[in-house]
């Protein structure tokens, strides 16, 4: 029974996401936190051909009933690019429960795909919650990640 609950302990305190760097850009609602896995240190680092799943832990200032990601990539000198997520309906498959309440604090989470063959590179991410239809900003934040 002991070991049972070592094991437990043992995978929940490795398999926690990691916290990230990461500053806010705007949105009318707040960013608390910012956390990945399997991310080992407050700048990601992750390798060509994996994935990462970002949790975001955010409180919307207005009722949300609809709510899309929106990611772009930055490498200097270039421009920002759109990163398509698999999935970027923020209210399916992602540990909210739309319609989201004002004023209430949730936690969003999706996992990304880094597409192979990148060579090593820092990418400067930009993650934005979007109301579709409405177009408003409701959180952002921008983070480092590290493509090894």
């Amino acid at each position: 029974m002991l070991a049972l609950v070592f094991a437990a302990i043992l995978t929940v305190a490795f398999a926690s996401p990691t916290p990230l760097y990461w500053k806010p850009c705007g949105g009318t609602g707040k960013i608390t936190s910012v956390a990945a896995e399997p991310c080992k240190s407050k700048i990601c680092e992750i390798k060509s051909g994996d994935n990462a799943t970002m949790y975001i832990t955010f409180t919307p200032n207005v009722l949300v009933n609809e709510l899309e990601s929106q990611v772009y990539g930055t490498v200097t000198p270039f421009p920002p690019e759109h990163f398509p997520l698999q999935n970027p309906n923020c209210c399916e498959d992602s540990g909210l429960q739309c319609p989201l309440k004002a004023n209430q604090t949730v936690i969003y989470h999706s996992t990304i795909g880094v597409p192979s063959g990148l060579p090593e590179v820092t990418v400067l991410v930009t993650w934005k919650l979007v109301i579709p239809k409405a177009k408003t900003l409701i959180a952002c934040f921008e983070t480092e990640v590290k493509v090894t």
